[in-house]
C-alpha cells in the first residue's frame, strides 16, 4: 500500500520540480520513490489525476537522472540551504527556519553560512516572532564560533536584543559600537557600558583615555597604581 509519508515526499519533489530544481537522491532512494510512485499512479481514482501525476513523475524522474549523471561526473554544486529556500517560497516558514539551521555546515564558506543563517533570522523577524529569540541566539552563537563577532552583535541589535548585542561588543572591546548602541537605542544600558569601559581602561593601563572621558578620579587612581603622577586640572 502506498504510504502517506512517501506521498508527502513525492509532493515535495513535484513542488521542487516547478522551480526547475534538481532533486538530489541516491540511486537507492530513487528506486524506492519510483516504486512508490508507480503504486500511487495505480491507486489514482481518475484518469485526469493520473495524467497530472505522470507529468509530475516525469519531471522528478528527470531530476533524478540529472543527479545520477552529476554524481558520476563529480559536478554536484553544494547548496545545503536550498530546501530551506523552497520552504520559504512556499510560505512554510517554520520548516524553512528549521532547514536553514539543521544542515551540516562544518567546513562550508563562512560568507555562505552567514547569508543563509541571516535569512532564518529575517523569516522569524517578519513571520514568526515567537521564534525570534531562539533563532537569533542560535545564529549569533554560530557566528561567534566563526569569529564573526560584529555580525553576531548586529543581528542581535537588529532583533532589538540590545543587551546581547552590547555584550558581544564588550567582549571584543568594540567600545565605540557599544556606546553608540547604548546612547541611541538602549539608554538604560548606558551606565552598564560606561562601567565596563572604565574597568577596561583601568585594567589595560590607559588612564589618559579615562581623563578624556571625564573619569578624572579613576584616571588618578590608575596613574598611582602604575607609579606615575601627573598634575590634573580639576
Amino acid at each position: 500500500m502506498f504510504s502517506a509519508k512517501n506521498s508527502e515526499f513525492i509532493r515535495m519533489l513535484a513542488f521542487f520540480s516547478k522551480f526547475s530544481t534538481k532533486v538530489y537522491l541516491s540511486p537507492e532512494a530513487s528506486r524506492n520513490v519510483t516504486s512508490e510512485w508507480a503504486e500511487y499512479l495505480n491507486e489514482s481514482p481518475s484518469n485526469g489525476n493520473r495524467t497530472d501525476s505522470y507529468e509530475m513523475y516525469n519531471d522528478v524522474s528527470s531530476s533524478m537522472d540529472s543527479f545520477n549523471n552529476s554524481l558520476k561526473e563529480g559536478s554536484i554544486s553544494k547548496d545545503p540551504a536550498q530546501p530551506a529556500r523552497m520552504y520559504r517560497e512556499s510560505g512554510e516558514y517554520s520548516k524553512a527556519i528549521d532547514a536553514y539551521l539543521s544542515f551540516d555546515w562544518k567546513g562550508l564558506n563562512p560568507n555562505y553560512l552567514e547569508n543563509e543563517w541571516v535569512n532564518a533570522v529575517h523569516i522569524a523577524m517578519n513571520h514568526l516572532q515567537h521564534r525570534l529569540v531562539e533563532v537569533v541566539q542560535e545564529v549569533s552563537s554560530r557566528l561567534i564560533s566563526l569569529k564573526r563577532y560584529k555580525q553576531a552583535a548586529m543581528i542581535s541589535i537588529e532583533a532589538e536584543q540590545y543587551q546581547e548585542g552590547i555584550d558581544i561588543y564588550i567582549q571584543i572591546s568594540a567600545w565605540d559600537e557599544a556606546l553608540t548602541v547604548a546612547k541611541t537605542k538602549a539608554t538604560s544600558l548606558l551606565p552598564y557600558v560606561e562601567k565596563h569601559h572604565k574597568q577596561y581602561l583601568m585594567a589595560s593601563k590607559k588612564p589618559e583615555e579615562l581623563i578624556q572621558g571625564g573619569n578624572t578620579v579613576a584616571a588618578i587612581d590608575a596613574f598611582a597604581k602604575r607609579g606615575e603622577w601627573i598634575i590634573v586640572s580639576l
